[in-house]
């Protein structure tokens, strides 16, 4: 990944499979907080994409997930729909 250079690493979606990898891993640990802050920063990183449809609705998914665990149903079942 090092040898890469920046305008790959975009290509290849990077970023926001960083940003959702550390948020499985926080949601996984029950850290909530840091799980949706880190699903939101791969979320506004694949808004901006022409690809990474796949991973954008894993992410809103993982979100919904959050959300429900939170007891939110209605933020939920708004990102279930957007996925």
């Amino acid at each position: 990944m090092l040898h890469l250079s920046a305008e790959q690493r975009r290509a290849l979606l990077l970023p926001a499979r960083a940003f959702y990898l550390h948020g499985l891993t926080y949601y996984h640990k029950g850290q909530i907080d840091e799980a949706k802050a880190e699903m939101l920063l791969a979320r506004q990183v694949l808004e901006g994409q022409t690809d990474g449809d796949k991973l954008l609705a894993n992410v809103l998914n993982s979100l919904g997930n959050i959300e429900y665990y939170r007891e939110h149903p209605a933020a939920a079942i708004g990102y279930y729909q957007s996925s």
